[in-house]
């Protein structure tokens, strides 16, 4: 046989076995619908509002890997948890904010964490959610961002899917992994027709009317008491109930970002403490006299060490580029809770953050993130002047670091956080980082790997292919 021949053959054999493997695995990837979100407790539970859950459920009758795969907010702009397991043939997967408590009495499918982005938006808002695959493939969506379509924030019913598709209220507390309730089924069912009352005997008709009574004299009106009844007193509003907490603090914000300032502006809060804080009710404000102060709904929390970011779609509060202005986070009876002032022309691309326990512009924008330290360039810009009402207080909870306090797996502020492929930290990753960090892109389940093992495959292949030829040809 021809060298060339050899040559050719392997050549043909090194494409072949490639391609053989790259389809393969493409033909391997799901399908839309294949796997859906099935339940979510966008409300929290009974015990506390910011133990929500999101329930997965495959639809086949096989096993999907899901790892790689990511659940989106703001229509796939932000992700708020990475997937990495195996969801089996018909089966259901729980995924748990905070921790593995947040049901009980089931375990999560994988490791909680606090959640990316925001947590799920509770009223009068959604969210638009979105399960996409590793090449950020949209699998299966839920659009409320007008409102969720059912689950009650009083009672903790979850939101779950029907047979049909369509979403329904279910029982408090839901059912993850297992089975939704069957209220639709229930619901449509025809009422049993109640029995119709029997007919009433007329009575007998007589011959003779009885005489009407005269009407009696109507009786002379009693003269007005001149004396005036007691009015009740009327009890004064009470004053709203909070507490004031100083551990909840402005962070960041970014007043010019990149592209455009009314989808792109975010203000970002930090909890210093060791508690969940409940800040419904409070407001989100820039400079007096601006904007119309946002009113955080009813079920916000931030949990210990978290960085919660808000966009600007959400608050509609905008910053000023070229003037003074103000970011005040505002107890519910409008006094100051925090508030930080900034004089400079904000450069685009540049975020005003808390570092080391001063403020400083940074090119280094980290929302959802532990704040960086600017690069040198940026660093040499004039500081603006902080001014608040809670230095003391944040200052000495984080050890003068706000930045310190990204705590990992739900840990406490001052853990290290600096491993580059923890997701745990609540950073909120564009769909191309994630498909960086985990080492994929974006044209399908897994990249060229199989294109790359089916090489080696045809290397190997060729050289025993020419070593058996050698042998046969002497």
């Amino acid at each position: 046989m021809c060298k060339p021949c050899i040559i050719t053959a392997i050549l043909f054999l090194l494409i072949a076995t490639g391609v053989f493997f790259y389809l393969w695995n493409e033909a391997h990837a799901a399908e839309v619908g294949e796997v859906v979100i099935n339940e979510i407790a966008w409300m929290g539970t009974e015990n506390s509002p910011a133990d929500e859950w999101i329930e997965l459920y495959n639809t086949t009758n096989s096993d999907i890997d899901i790892t790689g795969w990511g659940i989106y907010e703001d229509s796939g702009d932000t992700l708020i948890e990475p997937l990495e397991d195996i969801i089996k043939a018909n089966s259901y997967y729980l995924i748990e904010r905070t921790d593995d408590t947040t049901v009980p009495t089931v375990p999560a499918s994988q490791e909680p964490t606090p959640w990316g982005g925001n947590g799920l938006i509770n009223l009068p808002s959604g969210e638009h959610l979105t399960l996409e695959d590793a090449g950020n493939n949209i699998i299966d969506e839920v659009n409320a961002i007008e409102g969720w379509p059912a689950g009650n924030n009083d009672t903790k019913a979850t939101m779950e899917r029907t047979e049909s598709g369509t979403w329904q209220t279910g029982p408090v507390g839901g059912t993850p992994k297992a089975q939704n309730s069957s209220t639709e089924s229930e619901s449509q069912e025809e009422p049993e027709p109640e029995p119709e009352p029997e007919p009433q005997e007329e009575p007998e008709s007589t011959s003779e009317l009885e005489p009407e009574p005269e009407p009696e004299p109507a009786s002379e009106p009693e003269p007005e008491e001149t004396q005036e009844e007691e009015q009740p007193e009327t009890e004064e509003p009470s004053e709203p109930q909070f507490t004031k907490t100083k551990d909840v603090i402005i962070s960041e914000f970014i007043p010019n970002p990149e592209g455009s300032d009314s989808e792109n502006e975010w203000i970002e809060l930090y909890n210093t403490g060791e508690g969940i804080i409940d800040i419904s009710g409070w407001f989100l404000d820039d400079i007096e006299g601006g904007s119309k102060p946002f009113e955080f709904p009813n079920g916000t929390t931030v949990l210990p060490s978290e960085y919660r970011v808000f966009s600007i779609k959400l608050t509609k509060i905008s910053l000023h580029n070229t003037q003074p202005d103000a970011v005040r986070l505002l107890y519910p009876d409008n006094s100051i809770a925090d508030e930080v002032e900034y004089f400079e022309k904000a450069d685009e691309g540049t975020s005003y953050a808390l570092v080391a326990g001063n403020w400083t512009w940074t090119d280094n924008a980290t929302p959802g993130y532990a704040n960086q330290e600017p690069s040198p360039a940026t660093s040499d810009k004039k500081q603006a002047t902080k001014k608040s009402t809670a230095t003391a207080t944040k200052t000495g909870n984080i050890n003068d670091d706000p930045s310190a306090g990204s705590a990992p797996k739900g840990g406490q502020a001052g853990q290290d956080s600096s491993d580059e492929n923890s997701y745990t930290d609540n950073k909120t990753l564009t769909a191309e980082e994630f498909s960086a960090q985990i080492g994929g892109d974006n044209t399908g389940r897994g990249g060229f790997l199989p294109v790359i093992l089916g090489i080696f495959i045809a290397l190997i292949g060729g050289t025993g292919f020419l070593i058996l030829y050698k042998k046969i040809s002497q």
